[in-house]
């Protein structure tokens, strides 16, 4: 009998190693394009791991803004800076509820924010975390809180990831990344944004039936970032950011999203401004670009100051 489960122990170690080695070769020989259940990607759509390194400068800011790509790319801490609003951007492509709070429990405490300003665009709200959940094993620090995450997203594609990153910290391939602040028509500018200056050029026909949806697990995560907010008795704005009409009146259960949110925390739903209507402000169906951007910062600040968010800061009225 122990020679039976002597057997089974060293067969199963010869599976995983296997599996491990096999692991490491996909990773490092193979594009992630053409893996299915393997996609690491340093350096990939965001900005995510420059954005991670320069926040270990920030403390004691203004705003802090958490969310998806429409956080990133929709507040430019230049124009805030402008007036007298220093900020810091943690946005990450299609970040869910369940990595906002992974950010904010790693450094609410650390940048000490007045007022954190957390963009929820609904279609995050119905994704399964996964692409979010690659994107941090790719780029941002190694530490406990990933290896939570992968367990709680239970998906082979993260577990992979998560294992060939592993790897890669072992060999020292990840501590020889550098990012470039330029990718294709991005650019990083420092504070967390993602500048994008190209306009819609197609237009697209709707169903006017869509639906957003708010799944179990991301209602779950959302309010306990909320009690977590709280908790360190900072302010908190929960903000839609403005995303092309067209798209956003093809949902029909618009009110509904609307209630849900206000029913958790102060909140603006700036798609009902009539300021930013414009399509040449859109550089594709639910991203502002550039011109956007500044049109939109301007309303956003004008904004905050009239509800008195920031008491003691240096105002548009300025």
């Amino acid at each position: 009998m122990k020679k039976f489960f002597l057997k089974i122990f060293q067969f199963s170690f010869f599976c995983v190693f296997i599996y491990l080695l096999m692991i490491f070769i996909w990773g490092s020989f193979f594009n992630s394009k053409i893996s299915k259940n393997l996609n690491y990607k340093p350096g990939s759509n965001g900005h995510l791991f420059t954005r991670i390194r320069e926040i270990e400068k920030y403390k004691n800011i203004d705003i802090l803004f958490v969310g998806s790509s429409h956080a990133y790319r929709s507040f430019d801490p230049r124009i805030f800076q402008k007036h007298g609003i220093n900020i810091f951007n943690l946005g990450s492509s299609s970040q869910t509820p369940l990595q906002t709070k992974l950010l904010l429990e790693r450094y609410l405490y650390k940048i000490n924010p007045k007022l954190i300003v957390y963009e929820v665009y609904p279609a995050t709200f119905e994704s399964d975390g996964v692409e979010s959940a690659i994107d941090f094993i790719s780029n941002s620090k190694f530490n406990i809180d990933l290896i939570k995450m992968a367990f709680k997203i239970n998906h082979l594609k993260v577990y992979n990831t998560m294992i060939f990153r592993m790897i890669s910290e072992l060999t020292g391939e990840f501590s020889n990344f550098k990012e470039s602040l330029v990718r294709g028509k991005d650019l990083y500018i420092p504070g967390g944004y993602v500048e994008r200056i190209d306009t819609l050029k197609n237009y697209y026909q709707h169903d006017h039936n869509l639906k957003w949806n708010i799944n179990k697990a991301s209602r779950s995560e959302f309010e306990s970032c909320l009690q977590l907010i709280r908790g360190h008795s900072i302010k908190c704005l929960l903000i839609q950011t403005p995303i092309r009409n067209d798209f956003y009146s093809s949902h029909c259960n618009n009110e509904e999203i609307d209630h849900y949110f206000r029913n958790k925390a102060l909140y603006i739903n700036f798609n009902n401004s009539p300021e930013m209507l414009d399509t040449s402000y859109f550089y594709d169906e639910h991203h502002l670009n550039k011109t956007g951007v500044f049109v939109f910062n301007e309303l956003f600040i004008k904004q905050i100051d009239k509800i008195k968010l920031l008491n003691g800061t240096k105002s548009s009225k300025d």
